[in-house]
């Protein structure tokens, strides 16, 4: 009964009407709740044409109650849950003569006024007035008793079935094992001409054919199949009236395409009960595989090699299809003596014959008025149908050539351009294909030995191989940097042709590097002389050929970088940074997080990028609140941290020294903030650890340490030790930084005298004179 609830209506009554014996007690076995689920439904989405089937099975299932209930859910429903085609079949429907029937159609009206009205409908006359009343009963009588069996059907709104009465007669005849008696009745229905094209005409057929399975009419079944799919496409087999295998077995031996649609059809829906086991499965393609072997043999023998390659590759779909890597070896598929294994053997024996025989026709075909010519259109639709490396070889001569004539003559926007534009794209599709079939240059090889009788060197054939792209490139790169700037449509076909050729990335990149390597070194000529205008200027046409080109981004990163280090070195003008940064963020973000572990260089860059973004963030430390510079002290360590992993040594670079310090300078002063903020004392003790782990700790970074440790909530006597060495190795700096921290040691020492003499904690040594006396006011 849950079908109720995840089907529709229609569902319901044909899964209530195929119950075991015992259904039609209608209410005691009907969970009404997935009623009121179908009917909801029902009402929303109702199939026409079987609704007073549905009807009718539906009443008689649950008698004069599906009126209380359908009146139930439609109380319920807004007028846009209810379709207008519903609301017409409800008003044309005709209740029994009953007393109860009448009633309850009232209560279905009733209950629809709403969503008449939105409708624009109008509920007849006798269907919205009450009944006369009934004169009371005379004391003293008996109340009548209601009958307890079904009510009378909901009477039909069309015309029976002519051949419902034989219909009748054929299934009691089955209810008493009369199988025969059954056939015989329903013979006479497959004569009649009122049957055909009609869907009680197709049942008839299709529960005729399994009656009689000596004698099966498949050409009868085969209509009936053609349209149950195409009725009910993929759920097909729950709605034919024998299963799905009597109709699968009559359709593999009469029509294959037939049999290969319901097959597909059923296995993309989960398997319904009667859907047959894989066993069977593979037992009834076997008559589509000896039809489509036999075909192959036919067209063989006519002369026809296309379209036996074609009918063999049918066999082969079908024998994958079959083929499960979990399951056992595959059993006599061909249902006679020879197993799988030779089927395929055979099939693949055959296979090659016709290759061979189609791949001299091809060649044959190259020939024209005495010449041999490098393609003709009946060539290469016959290499086409053949799988080989050598045979893309062909094809990609053959493309090339065409493209190489098309090229010369095509006018920019005709149709000859087009076709050009295509034949080069196939052209250098085939070539990936053959520049990466290894079998190919191993059989190459194995020619030149075999023509030369000599022994040849296997570098010799790799030499050739890693050299095609470059080649086949060449032309393309050429003509896109020749006309990247008077015709730049043209240079970007061209290079989309060796973007998209199928080639490996790295000779693709190669490609891409060789097209600009001339532009970027002008530019980097014209960086050199400080000439950033003019540099810029230069990479434009370059970017709108190719606005990815890894080359061209780094070398647009160089001259933005050597603006900045201007600026800020030599112009002191800071605030010029942002923008410029702005722009070699954006071009970091098109390149991607993996280009720098592809460039060395381009790792360089980007290396001083972050330390600049870092400087950046640092002058904004002056005017940030606490939090604020919390948060931008950490945002600058991880910074100085990603430009040293970019670039080990870019702080040996001159003007990069300062990543040295910057990252112990950041976490000194997070030490500094974090205690000054109740931050927590194992931040602030972390802060500390990474900024003493630092060989280069400066004066002033000691002191931020040194501030933290004294800021502690719970301070232990180590930390207290700690900061008096700080201070200690400060004051004894003879450095000009450390001087002019001289006040601030001072003051911390004074204060951290106080605390440790205080607690009773052993001094590490005697206190400078200076710890000991009053500030002066």
């Amino acid at each position: 009964m849950d079908g109720i609830a995840e089907n529709s209506a229609q569902d319901a009554a044909r899964l209530l009407d195929a119950q075991t014996p015992g259904w039609e007690r209608g209410l005691s076995a009907l969970n009404f709740e997935l009623l009121r689920k179908a009917l909801r439904r029902w009402a929303g989405d109702p199939d026409l044409e079987t609704f007073d089937v549905c009807w009718g099975r539906l009443y008689g299932v649950v008698g004069t109650a599906l009126y209380g209930q359908l009146a139930y859910v439609l109380g319920n429903m807004t007028s846009s849950q209810v379709t207008l085609e519903f609301c017409r079949r409800i008003l044309a429907h005709e209740p029994g003569p009953s007393a109860e029937e009448q009633d309850g159609y009232r209560r279905v009206i009733t209950a629809m006024q709403t969503v008449l009205r939105a409708h624009n409908l109008t509920a007849p006359t006798q269907a919205t007035q009450q009944p006369p009343p009934t004169a009371p009963r005379p004391a003293g009588t008996a109340r009548p008793q209601r009958s307890t069996g079904p009510a009378s059907p909901a009477q039909p709104t069309r015309p029976a079935h002519p051949s419902l009465p034989l219909l009748r007669r054929a299934v009691q005849s089955l209810a008493h094992g009369d199988r025969t008696a059954a056939a015989d009745t329903l013979r006479p229905l497959l004569a009649d001409p009122d049957l055909a094209g009609d869907g009680i005409g197709n049942a008839v057929r299709l529960v005729a054919a399994a009656l009689e399975p000596d004698e099966p009419d498949d050409e009868a079944t085969v209509r009936a199949a053609r349209e149950l799919l195409d009725r009910h496409r993929l759920r097909w087999p729950e709605y034919s009236p024998v299963g799905a295998e009597p109709i699968l077995a009559a359709a593999s031996r009469t029509d294959v395409k037939l049999f290969a649609d319901l097959a597909a059809a059923g296995e993309r829906r989960p398997a319904p009960h009667s859907w047959p086991d894989r066993e069977t499965l593979r037992r009834l393609w076997s008559r589509p595989v000896r039809a489509h072997v036999a075909e192959a043999l036919h067209h063989a023998s006519e002369g026809y090699t296309a379209d036996a390659l074609e009918a063999l590759d049918a066999v082969t779909a079908i024998l994958d299809r079959l083929r499960d890597p979990y399951a056992a070896p595959l059993d006599d598929l061909t249902d006679q003596s020879e197993p799988t294994a030779a089927l395929e053997e055979f099939t693949t024996r055959l296979r090659s014959h016709l290759t061979e025989r189609l791949a001299a026709e091809a060649y044959a075909r190259l020939e024209k008025d005495g010449e041999t010519h490098p393609w003709s259109a009946e060539s290469v639709r016959l290499w086409e149908l053949i799988d080989s490396p050598a045979h893309s070889h062909h094809l990609a001569v053959a493309h090339h050539a065409r493209a190489y004539e098309l090229q010369g003559t095509a006018l920019a926007g005709t149709q000859s351009a087009t076709r050009a534009r295509t034949e080069w794209t196939e052209a250098l599709r085939h070539w990936a294909a053959v520049h990466g079939d290894d079998a190919y240059w191993q059989e190459l090889h194995r020619r030149l030995e075999a023509a030369t009788g000599t022994s040849v060197p296997v570098a010799v054939v790799d030499e050739v191989r890693g050299r095609l792209p470059r080649d086949l490139f060449e032309p393309h790169i050429a003509l896109a940097a020749r006309m990247h700037a008077t015709d730049p449509r043209h240079a970007r076909e061209h290079l989309a042709f060796v973007t998209s050729s199928g080639f490996p990335e790295r000779d693709i990149a190669a490609a891409r590097k060789a097209l600009v390597r001339e532009a970027v070194e002008a530019v980097l000529a014209a960086v050199q002389q400080q000439e950033y205008a003019a540099a810029s200027a230069g990479l434009q046409p370059w970017l709108r050929l190719d606005p990815d080109n890894p080359d061209l981004l780094r070398t647009t990163l160089i001259v933005l970088r050597h603006q900045v280090e201007t600026e800020w070195f030599d112009a002191r003008r800071p605030h010029q940074l942002v923008p410029l940064l702005t722009r070699m963020q954006g071009i970091e973000k098109r390149l991607g997080p993996e280009a720098a572990r592809q460039d060395r260089e381009l790792a360089g860059e980007l290396a001083r990028l972050a330390f600049w973004r870092a400087v950046e963030l640092h002058q904004r430390l002056a005017r940030a609140s606490r939090a604020e510079a919390l948060l931008l002290v950490n945002q600058i360590t991880h910074l100085a941290d990603q430009a040293v992993e970019l670039d080990p040594n870019l702080p040996l670079v001159g003007m990069y020294r300062e990543l040295e310090t910057f990252a112990p300078r950041m976490h000194a002063l997070a030490a500094r903030l974090t205690a000054a903020m109740w931050g927590g004392d194992s931040a602030v003790r972390r802060y500390v650890e990474l900024a003493e782990a630092s060989e280069h700790l400066e004066p002033a970074s000691m002191c931020h340490l040194v501030s933290a440790l004294l800021d502690l909530d719970r301070p232990e006597p180590a930390d207290w030790t700690r900061a008096w060495w700080l201070l200690m190795e400060v004051r004894e700096d003879p450095s000009e930084e450390a001087q002019r921290c001289r006040d601030e040691v001072t003051r911390f020492g004074r204060i951290l005298w106080s605390r440790m003499a205080a607690a009773g904690q052993l001094l590490p040594g005697p206190p400078p004179p200076e710890w000991l006396s009053r500030p002066s006011r």
